[in-house]
């Protein structure tokens, strides 16, 4: 009767030894969940995601976050953006991004043991809506050293520059002025010593002080600038020009 009984407390003591060492709920694989990306906007995004590591043995996290490409299924070997945090929901601003293109984005996460787990894929596109045309270098170089772009790709966030009232371009060096258009607060404009040869401000209704001495233009139409008051002109290739509905010019030359 004695052995029997110590046989079975071996085995007991055993068994419990072995429950204590066990792993309560074992998850063996990371939860990952790839969110839809926002603010996308020119060429920018936010990517978010949420991460929960797999809570089993031998499992410690080597690196997470974020993988990028043009192409469908990225990974690791594509554009990838490191999170270190302990966060489970993580976000990560990108930009340098192209416009008119597909991007496609999972959140992954890597262990010590040489795993790499990817979650879902999403896609989003990057698209010119609420941009304005700037193909002149110079002009958007300007824009972004006056704060009102971040980044030279020949486009401008349009809210950026609609409130605009002043803009002095003088001695820069500009050659194409599109994109002024979209300047509809503008009342000041200053383009004296420059390389245009034409500019359109049929849209710039707003503007009252306007000057482009020393320049290339041989016409220019100001009928739409009904609030003109100051117009300074001259070291141009002007034959004619069209002053009739700007009643309110004093300043002329």
């Amino acid at each position: 009767m004695k052995k029997i009984l110590i046989l079975v407390s071996i085995s007991l003591l055993f068994s419990c030894s072995s429950n204590d060492n066990e792993p309560t709920n074992c998850q063996d694989e990371p939860s990952l969940q790839t969110s839809n990306a926002t603010d996308v906007i020119d060429h920018k995004a936010i990517l978010n995601g949420i991460i929960e590591p797999s809570i089993c043995e031998n499992s410690s996290v080597s690196a997470k976050g974020f993988v990028y490409s043009l192409n469908p299924n990225p990974t690791t070997s594509d554009n990838v953006i490191y999170i270190n945090t302990n966060e489970t929901n993580i976000s990560s601003a990108i930009s340098n991004l192209e416009l008119n293109n597909t991007y496609y984005v999972r959140v992954f996460l890597s262990d010590y043991n040489n795993n790499t787990f990817y979650g879902n894929e999403i896609s989003f596109e990057t698209n010119t809506n609420g941009l304005t045309y700037v193909p002149d270098d110079v002009f958007e170089s300007k824009l972004i050293e006056l704060g009102y772009d971040d980044f030279l790709n020949d486009y401008v966030v349009t809210n950026n520059i609609t409130a605009v009232e002043g803009l002095n371009l003088n001695d820069t060096g500009v050659s194409d002025l599109t994109g002024i258009e979209d300047f509809s607060a503008l009342w000041k404009l200053d383009l004296n010593n420059c390389n245009l040869s034409s500019i359109n401000l049929t849209n710039n209704i707003a503007l009252q002080f306007l000057e482009f001495n020393n320049n290339n233009i041989s016409s220019i139409d100001l009928t739409q600038n009904i609030n003109l008051k100051l117009l300074r002109c001259y070291e141009n290739n002007l034959t004619s020009l069209d002053l009739s509905n700007c009643p309110d010019l004093f300043i002329f030359n």
